[in-house]
């Protein structure tokens, strides 16, 4: 499936520790995996929240997850521009709402 952003190492360091997963930050973690196909499923579901503020031009999704066997809101900070990675957005931060 195609995702909506390229998903950060930082944004899955994020979504790892409020789920209360563990492990290396690296495609061999069973637990990395996992939350990676969550925020990509979540990119696909998420609403704009908060239109860019200052010069990082960083826009501000809200979705809803599961984590700890409870429903949650998320905030995404998603950057807009085209970098080096590729052409996509970047979900760069995932905080609790």
């Amino acid at each position: 499936m195609t995702w909506r952003w390229y998903i950060t190492i930082r944004a899955i360091s994020d979504y790892m520790l409020l789920a209360g997963l563990r492990g290396p930050l690296e495609q061999a973690n069973p637990a990395f995996v996992e939350a990676q196909n969550v925020l990509g499923d979540l990119s696909l579901t998420a609403q704009l929240a908060r239109t860019p503020e200052g010069m990082s031009g960083a826009l501000t999704y809200r979705g809803k997850v599961t984590l700890r066997g409870k429903r949650r809101r998320v905030d995404l900070t998603v950057i807009p521009f085209v970098r080096a990675e590729g052409d996509l957005p970047q979900l760069v931060r995932v905080r609790l709402k």
